[in-house]
């Protein structure tokens, strides 16, 4: 579960979240949606602690992951574990597609051939990669195509067994196809993690998302169930962003 209360955010002097109050469950799918610009990449940073590797980045409020505030932890790579995030350009390290995978258990000191290799075939299983590349997991990760990219950027973050996935517009790349086979795997991975999508994709948050958060200039205007906030908005600005 992640809470957000009284959260704001700033960039130097640039005011970009405005006391953000939300709460994330466990094993739901929550849409983030809203014009560009309006703050939502960087609320998803803010939670992973990775809006900090940006310089004049600061924060005030809190952000809980599982009741422990994630600014009063340390080692911010410590809550990057917990809460992984996927950009939204699929990213493939320079690496074999084995190494993608075990990129961060191996940062994390495991060096034990067996669980390295009980770990690659699981995740590959998990993202539904290992029947497509099990065959070449010595191969360049960079043959694969955009769509097994992503899934391998999902599979680098559920290889350090995550509490949360963080996904930054997924899919906004892809095909129909490559689309579906993420929008699939998020809804089985949904059984196990808080999963929060930022989307352009209207139609997509209506798919997959159990509830759906819209922001403007910073601030949430609405949030609620997917069906209710799609069905029946309160507020005139989700009214007229839902109209186009």
């Amino acid at each position: 579960m992640i809470e957000l209360t009284a959260f704001e955010a700033f960039y130097n002097q640039k005011h970009v979240l405005h006391d953000i109050s939300l709460r994330f469950g466990p094993n739901r799918i929550t849409a983030m949606i809203g014009p560009s610009g309006c703050g939502k990449t960087t609320l998803l940073k803010a939670i992973n602690r990775t809006a900090e590797l940006h310089e004049g980045f600061h924060a005030k409020g809190s952000i809980r992951l599982e009741n422990e505030d994630v600014y009063a932890v340390k080692d911010p790579t410590a809550v990057r574990r917990k809460a992984g995030l996927v950009q939204q350009k699929p990213v493939a390290f320079p690496l074999s597609i084995r190494e993608n995978i075990l990129f961060g258990p191996r940062y994390c000191g495991l060096r034990d051939k067996a669980e390295l290799d009980d770990i690659t075939e699981r995740t590959l299983k998990k993202t539904g990669l290992w029947d497509e590349v099990k065959d070449r997991l010595n191969s360049p990760a960079g043959v694969l195509s955009g769509g097994q990219l992503q899934r391998l950027a999902i599979g680098r973050i559920l290889a350090l067994c995550p509490k949360v996935l963080l996904l930054d517009e997924p899919c906004s790349s892809l095909d129909l196809k490559s689309t579906r086979i993420i929008e699939e795997l998020l809804l089985e991975l949904s059984a196990q993690l808080t999963i929060i999508i930022v989307t352009h994709n209207l139609t997509q948050a209506k798919r997959i998302a159990d509830e759906t958060v819209i922001m403007s200039e910073g601030s949430v205007i609405e949030h609620n169930t997917t069906q209710q906030l799609f069905d029946q908005p309160q507020s005139p600005f989700t009214q007229e962003f839902l109209a186009f």
